[in-house]
């Protein structure tokens, strides 16, 4: 998953797909990572 291929067999788009699938599942929403950045640029100034 380091290099730019194109993928034709659905087995291949599914391995990309499913990491895909957890990032998103592990990412903040919107809201919490403004919150989240606030938080940090306060903490550093």
């Amino acid at each position: 998953m380091t290099s730019a291929l194109i993928m034709k067999e659905p087995e291949d788009l599914n391995t990309y797909s499913d990491a895909f699938d957890r990032l998103r599942a592990a990412a903040l929403s919107p809201k919490d990572t403004r919150a989240l950045i606030r938080s940090l640029a306060a903490d550093t100034i």
